[in-house]
């Protein structure tokens, strides 16, 4: 790990280059909106989470959609909120989203 002072800014704009060509593809936007700040972090470990959140967001998102991200923070913690105009999950499901290779009940067909 290399942890360093690290804009969120920069973690998401890495995170939608890798993720480029899979929103041309489907046509789905993603729009960043909030206030940049820095964070402790590992740059490369952060941008991976974000890209396999995004790669998520686009796989379950219709054709000519977008994907809105909110920065944030307040007093305790910084935030990242992502939000994808998918079916969405079920919440029985909610209890098992950190499994490797958990299948929840709206997944689609073709991953």
């Amino acid at each position: 790990f290399i942890i360093d002072d690290v804009s969120i800014k920069k973690i998401i704009d890495d995170a939608i280059k890798n993720v480029f060509i899979l929103c041309t593809l489907k046509k789905i936007s993603i729009n960043v909106s909030g206030v940049d700040f820095k964070i402790k972090c590992d740059l490369m470990w952060q941008v991976e989470a974000i890209t396999y959140i995004l790669k998520n967001c686009i796989e379950h998102s219709k054709e000519n959609s977008n994907i809105d991200i909110l920065i944030g923070s307040n007093n305790i913690y910084p935030s990242i909120l992502i939000h994808d105009y998918g079916v969405g999950g079920d919440y029985l499901d909610l209890p098992h989203i950190f499994e490797r290779f958990c299948k929840g009940k709206n997944r689609s067909n073709d991953i």
